[in-house]
């Protein structure tokens, strides 16, 4: 299976494109899309508990940790306009 990791705008584009690997384990594959579906829907509790069931299955997971940064970084009433938008990308 595919295992859905982010949304991202690259550099020059204004659509965001899904980014996705593949993976085999289907409850991990599960727990992302909860996390990605979350995020962008602002369901942070939802996101929160994905982050947790995706560290229990794949302790370090970069995915994992990016997005609990980004929802760390959230302020309490905070509207979630910028944390919610797809993550611009440049050029490499």
């Amino acid at each position: 299976g595919l295992r859905h990791l982010d949304n991202v705008v690259v550099k020059g584009k204004s659509q965001a494109v899904k980014v996705y690997t593949p993976c085999t384990d289907a409850a991990l594959c599960a727990a992302s899309a909860q996390l990605v579906e979350g995020f962008y829907a602002g369901q942070w509790q939802t996101c929160k508990t994905a982050v947790d069931t995706i560290l229990a299955l794949q302790p370090g997971d970069a995915a994992a940790l990016r997005f609990a940064q980004r929802l760390s970084s959230r302020r309490p009433g905070a509207d979630g306009a910028d944390a919610s938008g797809p993550l611009a990308l440049d050029k490499l």
